[in-house]
């Protein structure tokens, strides 16, 4: 009986969005062409409802000057990604950054979602540069 209340309990104090960023480990940054720098990242994010969610995906932290997830489309700001009920769905986001406007090689940095009932779910992650990088 322990046991069973246990799981239930479990099972409905879950939280009902989740969002995980997991940072492209290989390479751990690119240095584009303009002298910019690029991460990756791979987003889980678990819809536990019963209706489909639109999240409006933005990173804080870092001041991107291009945002792009294939499949989803381009941005420096807002991106709009859709998840089905009851669905986890992974998202490549590549991130394009100024290395001036860095804080340093590792730039603490947050991926922020807010669906569309002002609800907001955040992951936590490192944006990497070259060791000179920073102001």
């Amino acid at each position: 009986a322990l046991v069973g209340g246990v799981m239930v309990w479990g099972f409905l104090t879950r939280p009902l969005v989740t969002l995980h960023s997991v940072r492209d480990r290989n390479p751990l940054f690119v240095t584009m062409q303009d002298g910019s720098v690029r991460d990756g990242y791979l987003l889980t994010i678990a819809n536990r409802t019963f209706e489909t969610k639109t999240f409006k995906l933005n990173l804080q932290g870092v001041k991107p000057v291009a945002v792009y997830a294939p499949g989803v489309g381009d941005s420096v700001k807002d991106l709009a990604i859709t998840v089905a009920p009851d669905e986890t769905r992974d998202v490549k986001v590549f991130v394009t950054v100024k290395p001036e406007t860095l804080a340093g090689p590792a730039t603490p940095a947050v991926f922020t979602l807010t669906d569309t009932d002002g609800m907001v779910y955040q992951g936590k992650t490192v944006f990497d540069a070259p060791q000179e990088t920073g102001r």
